[in-house]
């Protein structure tokens, strides 16, 4: 469970405090844990946490993107935390979050297959399940309330 899981995260981090990797684990936890010890607040303090300790971690900035855009619905922050993922070499999933993201603020279909299609991940499952969602039109842009 998401529960016990936590729980060995957290005595990991007891052990290794500054560990950006834990600390990704540790809000990917919370967020699917029954919320009666944390709030959804607390797992972006664990990302942003990450990102300082460890700056050149792509990981951490992913987690933030994928933060802002599904939680938060803040597309602006969602994209410079992907956009600054990829600049450190972030991994497929990376890539198949900034195109949602740049998807949904009204970027044209072709500008982002171009982007997938010429990333360093662009044969893998994450990019290919994102392509071939954005050629179905699944990705409209958001609109503005």
């Amino acid at each position: 469970s998401a529960t016990e899981a936590l729980r060995l995260v957290e005595e990991g981090l007891s052990a290794f405090p500054n560990c950006a990797k834990l600390l990704c684990m540790k809000g990917d936890l919370i967020q699917l844990s029954d919320g009666a010890q944390y709030e959804l607040a607390d797992a972006l303090r664990c990302y942003q946490q990450a990102s300082a300790l460890a700056p050149e971690s792509p990981e951490a900035f992913e987690s933030l993107g994928f933060f802002f855009d599904a939680i938060q619905s803040d597309p602006n922050r969602a994209e410079i935390a992907f956009r600054r993922a990829v600049e450190l070499g972030g991994g497929p999933h990376t890539y198949a979050g900034l195109a949602r993201v740049l998807s949904g603020q009204g970027h044209s279909n072709e500008e982002l297959l171009a982007m997938l299609d010429s990333c360093p991940h662009a044969q893998t499952p994450p990019v290919h399940e994102i392509r071939s969602e954005i050629i179905q039109g699944r990705w409209k842009p958001v609109s503005k309330k």
